[in-house]
């Protein structure tokens, strides 16, 4: 903001720098000096009478004083010279005209002030203290005023529609906001701000805050309303009850800033949406980079409804949620025909948070971020939203990876996950699309990838690994499950899963050329039938434990697979296919070799079709068909023309 330094002419009369007064007078009387060229109509303003003119004298015109001093030392009575200067800032304020500056006197200047026009305040170091001990704000700046105010230390501050600078400023309030602006454009450059009824409250118009401390706050630290428009470049906000920066209907953009140590006001209830946030961000544009959130009690950032854009910032020990995006409602986003807010997050860093990210009725991307150490998942999309989560690295975590709940049309897509102490990529009660493609899940405990109650779902191109046992139940460790869902699985790599490759249960679908190995209980498990029935084709099933694919009163077809190599389990199998306890299968062009039982076990009820498959070099027999207990009806299998070889106890036991 830049003071215009034209003198002002709006009184007839005004004090000169010599002390004499200033009067306008007609053109053309030379007994009188020029104070000022400045032409109003036919006058000009003029100084009390000399003899001659300075020009007369050869001397240049005297040049028009633009300082007034103030000291609260000096005596009664100064007139502003530097010699003699006022004692209070009031004297000055009384007379100082557009364009000057009001140079103050380190000292103690309790009485309030009310200023118009444009000049400027300025203390001579630090030390200048304006008001206290009241509860109104020293300093009111009225409508169309132009002030900048430097190194002052202010109890509280109201601004009325007027352009405000403020460089090295203290701001501090107990009763209200340490700065009140309403419809104002400030600036706030190198300041401090603190109080206990909160910072800087805005109310339409502009804020920008550079290089400024917000410390030792209780409320809002900057509260925007109203269509405001805030920039905060720079600054800190430390040691604060309440919330580091709030916009509502207004836009919000923060950049190379910090906010630490922001604490619940635990007087306010348990609302963790209300306090111990640092930056909230309602019906509004919020722009966040480069910035840092570290100890703070509940969210991070929180942006709801309006557009929001977070980069390259880092997360620290958020309590509870480090980044939120909420929106609208609807059961699956956009498909249901609602308009989502849409804002991204993306290049960030997140360590031992609560939960690193939420999502709810909101279209969001999550890109390129690192995560790790979050005590829940780590990322969940909730309600309505439609995601896009690519790219992340996440490790170390204290739950799942990625959790998608009755979402939108969404993707999950090359993420790296590394350790996590439950399912890695969860995608539960949704209709819409969803991709998980391209990720490299390893060491996830109870599943890397789980999904329920969902249609419209590819799983394709992952590479798993090393999944664990559930930490709490003990069980599972299973690479991918699935129960009632319609679904695509293909072109997957599980390898060395503690329990089951695959799991699946009234499952309809594809299970494709997937790469399964070295998995402690099993290549593929279906159970229960489905309408229409499963289709598993193509896939290459070696070296796991315990069974190739086991069905158990499933409908599926089994066909163009390579089952190899399975060694015996606990339980006895070691088998390439089993069928068991009332499937429905037809069994077709796959190759069973070197299974350390069995190509082929029936036992249960069986109804199959097995036709055009090879079964080679397996420690027992080709195919094995037992028969039934009583009380059972023996299974029905049409045995087509198979080819056999190698097999150590013969091609075909029918029921032995």
């Amino acid at each position: 903001m830049t003071l215009h330094k034209t003198p002002s002419i709006d009184a007839s009369r005004a004090r000169c720098a010599n002390g004499r007064t200033m009067t306008l007078r007609p053109n053309g009387m030379s007994s009188w000096c020029l104070f000022t060229a400045a032409i109003i109509g036919i006058g000009v303003l003029a100084c009390g009478e000399a003899d001659q003119t300075d020009a007369e004298e050869g001397l240049p015109p005297a040049a028009p004083e633009t300082t007034l001093y103030v000291d609260d030392d000096a005596a009664a009575g100064g007139d502003g010279s530097q010699e003699r200067p006022f004692q209070t800032i009031v004297d000055a304020v009384a007379v100082v005209d557009t364009g000057m500056t009001i140079h103050v006197a380190p000292g103690h200047y309790p009485d309030p002030l009310r200023l118009s026009g444009q000049f400027e305040i300025a203390g001579s170091e630090q030390g200048v203290v304006v008001g206290g001990g009241g509860d109104s704000p020293a300093v009111r700046i009225d409508p169309d005023a132009e002030m900048a105010l430097t190194r002052l230390q202010i109890h509280g501050l109201l601004a009325d529609q007027a352009n405000v600078e403020l460089r090295e400023v203290e701001l501090e309030a107990t009763k209200s906001p340490a700065l009140d602006a309403i419809d104002s454009d400030v600036e706030l450059h190198e300041c401090s701000v603190t109080g206990t009824s909160g910072g800087v409250r805005l109310s339409g118009g502009v804020l920008l805050v550079a290089d400024s401390s917000f410390y030792d706050l209780h409320g809002l630290a900057i509260e925007a309303l109203a269509q405001a428009n805030v920039v905060v470049e720079k600054s800190s906000f430390v040691d604060i009850v309440g919330v580091g920066a709030s916009a509502t209907q207004s836009d919000l953009t923060v950049t190379d800033s910090q906010f630490e140590r922001i604490t619940r006001d635990e007087e306010s209830g348990d609302d963790v949406e209300v306090d111990g946030i640092g930056v909230e961000a309602h019906e509004g544009t919020a722009i966040i980079r480069n910035s840092v959130f570290r100890d703070i009690d509940a969210q991070g950032v929180w942006i709801d409804v309006g557009e929001g854009t977070i980069s390259a910032s880092r997360f620290e020990r958020i309590g509870v949620t480090a980044v939120v995006f909420l929106g609208a409602e609807s059961e699956n986003g956009d498909d249901d025909g609602a308009t989502l807010a849409k804002g991204a997050l993306t290049d960030s860093a997140f360590a031992d948070n609560g939960r690193d990210v939420f999502v709810r009725g909101y279209e969001a991307e999550v890109v390129d971020n690192t995560m790790t150490g979050s005590g829940q998942t780590s990322i969940l999309v909730s309600t309505g939203a439609i995601a896009t989560i690519s790219r992340n690295i996440m490790t170390n975590l204290g739950a799942g990876a990625i959790s998608l709940l009755r979402v939108g049309r969404s993707t999950v897509s090359a993420n790296e996950v590394q350790l996590a102490a439950d399912v890695c990529i969860l995608v539960s009660a949704s209709d819409a699309p969803v991709d998980v493609v391209d990720n490299v899940l390893e060491s996830c405990a109870s599943s890397a990838i789980n999904l329920t109650d969902v249609t419209n779902v590819a799983v394709r191109g992952n590479a798993i690994s090393k999944v664990t046992l559930d930490p709490l139940l003990g069980v599972l460790a299973e690479g991918i499950s699935a129960s009632d869902a319609d679904l695509t699985i293909a072109q997957n790599e599980v390898v060395a899963a503690l329990g089951l490759a695959i799991s699946v249960a009234r499952t309809s679908g594809t299970i494709t050329d997937n790469d399964l190995s070295s998995c402690g209980m099993g290549g593929i498990m279906v159970t229960e039938r489905t309408d229409p029935s499963l289709a598993i084709t193509e896939n290459r099933v070696e070296g796991n434990t315990g069974v190739g694919i086991i069905a158990i009163g499933a409908e599926l077809d089994i066909h163009g697979n390579d089952f190899a190599s399975t060694a015996l389990g606990s339980d006895g199998f070691g088998d390439g296919i089993a069928l068991v306890e009332g499937t429905i299968a037809n069994v077709s062009d796959n190759t069973c070799s070197g299974n350390q039982a069995n190509g082929l076990v029936i036992m249960g009820n069986v109804v199959a079709t097995v036709n055009d498959n090879e079964f080679e070099d397996n420690s027992r027999y080709g195919v094995r068909i037992y028969c039934e207990s009583e009380g059972v009806e023996p299974s029905q299998v049409d045995m087509g023309q198979n080819t056999y070889n190698g097999n150590n106890l013969g091609e075909l036991a029918d029921c032995e």
